[in-house]
């Protein structure tokens, strides 16, 4: 779904006008995915719960930043500069993904489940695990592998299947 010039310019300026806005308490320190940021980005159900999130110390990793910049300039959201550039002046923390990321993300590869998501989704796993942040995701198919490393999922939307203990809804 394309995103029209209108959609483009009221994300962007989304970010800028909520540039002081206070933390909500409700979402410290999440880590976001490339879904939670691209259904920001897009508007689509959820995007309120990742606002919040945005604005309340939200991390995400070079990596998935990648992956929803890709989505961003495809679906005709601008440069992908202006994206990273309005999530920084907002405070969100972008996390690089280093050596030390690589050899965290290989030893969990064992996990149920991680054949099931992409390289991005196991990056997000891995920089969970290592910082102990929950990822706030729309995708449910990172519930396995999440559960089998201990790490907690909010996912952004309703989930059709029952969840895990370690996984819930995200939202007010």
């Amino acid at each position: 779904m394309p995103l029209a010039s209108g959609a483009r310019a009221a994300a962007l300026r989304h970010c800028w006008n909520n540039a002081g806005r206070v933390a909500d308490e409700r979402w410290p320190d999440v880590l976001l995915d490339a879904s939670a940021l691209v259904t920001y980005v897009c508007n689509e159900p959820g995007a309120d719960a990742v606002s919040a999130a945005l604005h309340s110390g939200a991390m995400i990793s070079t990596v998935n930043l990648a992956e929803a910049l890709e989505t961003f300039v495809v679906h005709g959201g601008g440069p992908p500069g202006s994206l990273a550039y309005a999530l920084t002046a907002i405070g969100v923390q972008i996390r690089s993904y280093g050596p030390n990321n690589a050899e965290g993300t290989a030893r969990l590869r064992h996990l149920t489940g991680m054949r099931e998501i992409g390289f991005g989704g196991r990056a997000c796993l891995e920089l969970a695990w290592s910082s102990g942040r929950p990822i706030m995701t729309a995708d449910e198919a990172m519930l396995t592998p999440a559960e089998g490393a201990g790490i907690e999922v909010r996912l952004i939307r309703d989930v059709a299947r029952p969840t895990s203990g370690a996984a819930k809804a995200a939202g007010p």
